[in-house]
């Protein structure tokens, strides 16, 4: 088989790594944000349940989590439970970090914003949120190619994703080396259009806030 031809086989499997990364991306940033500001307010009920999670996602392996879910759960796919997984274990790590970076933003702020009459939410979209861009970015660009690299898993579970296209191909072609080259390739593109987008995403957001003279402490 040619290389031409093997590249063409496995661009078969590219559309469901694109449609799985930015699903994911979202989902983890959006209960990630969520987390993030519970744990930072401390609520004390959800204290203890959220420990227990950060824990339990951050101390064992994505592979296992994907298993776990995929043989216990009655999902509708294994495209869902790939998802559901993902947003689960990477979760964890979003909130940790969007939690550390609001801990970063000195706590006269918020003392300031209720002397002000302001509400803790208004507080937090007003004051918090917009200091912790800048600073955030970089990070979440981290924990996101860890979670594209993360997404190579869900093919064991039956997703028809570069990875199975790719182990497919090395069944053809008795060639693992040039498929797994591909492989890297491909993710390696993938995870540097993560890390250009996030670049520019900072430098907007660094000219947004020079534009309204907006000054933090970092």
């Amino acid at each position: 088989m040619s290389l031409g031809k093997m590249i063409s086989f496995m661009l078969s499997g590219i559309g469901i790594t694109f449609k799985l990364v930015p699903i994911c991306i979202i989902t983890t940033f959006c209960i990630g944000m969520i987390l993030g500001i519970f744990l930072f307010r401390r609520f004390p009920v959800l204290k203890q349940v959220l420990g227990i999670y950060k824990v339990v996602m951050r101390g064992i392996p994505a592979m296992v989590v994907l298993k776990i879910l995929y043989y216990s759960a009655d999902f509708s796919s294994a495209f869902l439970a790939a998802v559901v997984s993902l947003t689960l274990y990477h979760s964890a790590y979003i909130g940790e970090i969007i939690r550390g970076c609001f801990e970063s933003v000195p706590k006269g702020q918020m003392m300031a914003g209720q002397s002000l009459g302001l509400g803790y939410w208004k507080i937090m979209w007003k004051v918090y949120i917009p200091q912790i861009l800048k600073p955030m970015i970089p990070m979440l660009c981290g924990q996101y190619i860890l979670l594209v690299k993360d997404t190579t898993l869900v093919y064991i579970v039956g997703v028809p994703d570069l990875m199975w296209k790719g182990r497919q191909l090395m069944a053809l072609t008795f060639n693992p080396i040039t498929g797994y080259l591909l492989i890297g390739v491909f993710y390696y593109i993938l995870c540097a259009l993560i890390e250009l987008l996030a670049r520019t995403v900072e430098k907007r957001i660094v000219k947004k806030q020079a534009t309204r003279g907006l000054s933090t402490y970092y």
